[in-house]
């Protein structure tokens, strides 16, 4: 547990919380979401989840904040690959606590739980090429970017170029 914030696996108790936060629409084009989530939907995701990378292929974190138990964002693994024994990694925080060291503090948690008590081998993300806050995120946690991918997501009728970034184990222990 950081000083800061703690991590937990999503529970029925967060639904009204991703339902708000996934259907912010300022975060739809790095999320890619076209239309709003149900209700049933998050219901669905929640109840539907085994909690485990291997058998989800994704595992939704909340970002809670230690001194009170308040959830402010959600850390993800997903598109886990058993051959590469990798995983995708993506952050979203609240509008009202970004800036904040929040976003560290999960990320160093996930990081550490990713390569210590899931075993990845690599991690790996996409990053707009504008979204400056999160290029200096990640790559103060190591992150390599790797390649610009032109035109790689097409978001109510315009296209977006952004970085792919990686990070793996033996490089960041």
């Amino acid at each position: 547990m950081s000083r800061d914030v703690y991590l937990r696996l999503s529970k029925g108790d967060d639904i009204e919380f991703m339902l708000q936060l996934e259907n912010d629409q300022e975060i739809w084009k790095v999320s890619q979401t076209k239309e709003p989530f149900s209700l049933q939907d998050i219901e669905h995701f929640i109840n539907d989840s085994n909690h485990k990378l291997v058998e989800d292929l994704q595992l939704r974190n909340i970002i809670v904040m230690s001194v009170s138990d308040k959830p402010i964002g959600i850390i993800d693994l997903f598109n886990y690959n058993v051959e590469n024994n990798s995983a995708g990694l993506g952050i979203t925080i609240c509008k009202e606590y970004r800036g904040k060291a929040y976003g560290t503090a999960a990320l160093n948690l996930l990081i550490d739980k990713a390569f210590s008590e899931y075993g990845l081998e690599e991690l790996h993300c996409t990053i707009f090429t504008d979204n400056y806050a999160s290029i200096s995120l990640f790559e103060s946690h190591g992150f390599i970017r790797k390649k610009l991918l032109k035109n790689n997501v097409q978001y109510q009728g315009q296209s977006y170029d952004v970085y792919l970034y990686g990070l793996k184990k033996r490089k960041y222990l």
